[in-house]
């Protein structure tokens, strides 16, 4: 067999514990082990189980090993003092290093590969692993038995991808001697190894044309759902509404779903937590008003790369709830969704209560002792005006123009402070932050065609607004798309020259 001539580096041999009797693979040079590429009687591919791949989408690489069964069966032998099914030792760079331009997920599992999956052990890199069984192949009249292992990646920019080219490292002997105390023994131990193939992917960038403003740069197939832990709740409560984002993307790097501007009810906090089932996003929401019938429907936007690619926009469904105002007793029946016809507060039918309490159908109740209460009516009535009086001022003050625009301003620039304090901050979600809270907006309607003209709206001087559009776009690109991202301190510098364009009103 012809010897090696490659790289040492490419020969990183394994810290596990060789079997006894065995030399010290650390030692061995080059000249050592022998490249039996291509004599054949083990091949290892390396291919991509996927069709197009897109930035931001998972790559996932199936690596299968291919063994004659006579050779496996006879003549190879233990690698380690762990007696393996398989005993080979697969090794790539991208096993222990990820390659540039690409993300490790976690491993694909083995355990679904059957009960029979943890009979196929062998070595990955440094790691015992699990591998399939799949179909044998026969090749020039010669029997393969056949092990397949998956390694998830997700694609960060677009651009190629490379892969280098694995190799299978394993012993093998042909002859035995019968050892009184250890048994049969190899006589004539050869270290070899097989070289894999490399590979070079085209990751392709995300379509601009037809992107939802819901997007967020999820790519693959997803479901959503959407619960609450109590359908029932009084004025002034909260409720739990978990989210669960299931699919075959990177749940990890998924952004917590937008609930919009719901009427009536405000996000207090949310957190996130992750299982075999998907990512569930956990919302605590105050209902601030007896108007509240339901929680709206969620959307959820993503990129889905099988054939036709294109974005999709799915919601949930609306959640009925019923609100009770303080004292009124729970009702004993199911909560409704609400119809397409349903009043809303304020508006009357036939059968509904008056001002006074009373509706058509109600019997005339006794007023004798009215005259008596007189006094205390008409003072409770002066006092109530009064209040309504102060009231309707306050009201009238804080619902000028210029107060809202410096109340969301002084907002936004605490909401930015805290989130850059953060460990991981995100410049493209502080801003964006930023930005939707100066806006008065959801955070999936800052990015538009009028971005410019609203942040001009807001006292923005025109080349301060389109300089902000500018780093938006570039942080987009900079997470989807492969372009150099602002750093974090110039996203701060135009936040602070942002805030100090406040809009002056008499």
């Amino acid at each position: 067999m012809p010897h090696a001539r490659c790289a040492a580096a490419a020969l990183a041999f394994s810290a596990l514990t060789p079997v006894a009797g065995a030399q010290d693979l650390s030692t061995l040079s080059v000249s050592d082990v022998r490249d039996e590429t291509a004599a054949r009687n083990l091949a290892l591919e390396v291919r991509v189980a996927s069709g197009a791949l897109y930035a931001g989408g998972r790559i996932r690489l199936s690596i299968e090993l291919a063994v004659e069964a006579d050779d496996l069966d006879d003549r190879l032998i233990q690698l380690f003092r762990r007696e393996l099914a398989v005993p080979v030792q697969i090794q790539a760079p991208w096993l222990t290093a990820e390659p540039a331009g690409a993300v490790a997920l976690d491993a694909a599992s083995a355990e679904s590969a059957g009960p029979d999956a943890s009979a196929y052990e062998l070595a990955l890199g440094e790691e015992i692993t699990k591998a399939h069984r799949i179909a044998d192949r026969t090749r020039d009249g010669r029997v393969y038995r056949v092990f397949q292992l998956e390694r998830d990646f997700r694609a960060e920019r677009k651009g190629l991808l490379a892969f280098a080219a694995p190799l299978v490292r394993f012993a093998y002997t042909n002859e035995y001697r019968e050892d009184p105390f250890r048994g049969r023994v190899a006589t004539d131990r050869v270290d070899a190894f097989v070289m894999g193939n490399a590979l070079q992917l085209d990751v392709l960038a995300l379509p601009e044309d037809g992107q939802p403003i819901e997007f967020t740069g999820a790519v693959g197939q997803y479901t959503i759902r959407a619960t609450v832990d109590e359908a029932r709740v009084p004025v002034g409560g909260s409720v739990q509404l978990d989210v669960l984002v299931a699919g075959d993307g990177d749940l990890t790097a998924l952004s917590a779903p937008s609930l919009g501007a719901a009427r009536g009810i405000a996000v207090l906090g949310h957190s996130d937590s992750i299982d075999a089932t998907g990512r569930t996003f956990h919302y605590e929401l105050a209902v601030q008003s007896a108007g509240v019938r339901a929680i709206p429907p969620i959307p959820f936007a993503f990129f889905d790369p099988e054939p036709p690619a294109g974005y999709m926009r799915i919601r949930t469904e609306a959640i009925p709830l019923e609100v009770r105002t303080a004292g009124a007793p729970p009702s004993t029946e199911q909560a409704a969704p609400p119809e397409p016809g349903d009043r809303g507060p304020g508006d009357r039918g036939p059968g509904d209560r008056g001002p006074g309490g009373r509706g058509p159908n109600d019997a005339g109740a006794p007023e004798s002792g009215l005259w008596d209460r007189a006094p205390l009516v008409a003072l409770g009535a002066a006092a109530l005006g009064l209040f309504a009086f102060f009231l309707v001022r306050r009201v009238r003050a804080n619902a000028q123009p210029g107060d809202q625009a410096r109340d969301r301003a002084d907002r936004a620039r605490d909401l930015f402070r805290k989130r850059s304090t953060e460990p991981g901050a995100d410049a493209l979600d502080a801003l964006s932050e930023y930005l939707a809270t100066r806006l008065g907006c959801a955070v999936p309607a800052v990015v538009g065609a009028d971005l410019p003209e609203r942040l001009r709206a807001t006292g923005a001087p025109p080349e301060l607004a389109a300089r902000a559009v500018t780093v938006v776009d570039a942080l987009h690109g900079a997470r989807y798309g492969g372009a150099p991202a602002a750093p974090f301190q110039d996203v701060a510098r135009l936040v602070a020259e942002l805030d100090a364009a406040r809009i002056t009103l008499p």
